[in-house]
């Protein structure tokens, strides 16, 4: 189950990834609305409020904790996308393969 930590906040998929198949898995943070949401496959797995965009420190922020597997393709964006986007850009990722 892929999980996403900001901080001290911490946000589960509620969607499972089978082991051994290929899965898209995006976190966008709003730092306007203090929420964090897990797309699985360009669907909104699930998301949490109330979490303020990490200032670093000891905790900072970690992707994909506690997964069984392996991370490609690890991208940064300057600004929230959204779900429209993410569903596009996990179509062009599989044409890419």
């Amino acid at each position: 189950m892929p999980v996403v930590v900001i901080g001290s906040s911490a946000v589960y998929s509620t969607d499972e990834v089978d082991p051994g198949e290929w899965a898209h898995v995006a976190c966008v943070h709003d730092d306007a609305a203090n929420t964090l949401a897990v797309y699985v496959d360009g669907r909104i797995s699930n998301e949490a409020t109330g979490v303020p965009a990490s200032t670093g420190g000891s905790t900072g922020t970690r992707l994909g904790a506690g997964l069984a597997g392996g991370l490609d393709d690890i991208r940064v964006y300057a600004r929230a996308l959204a779900a429209t986007q993410l569903k596009a850009l996990k179509l062009l990722l599989i044409l890419l393969l």
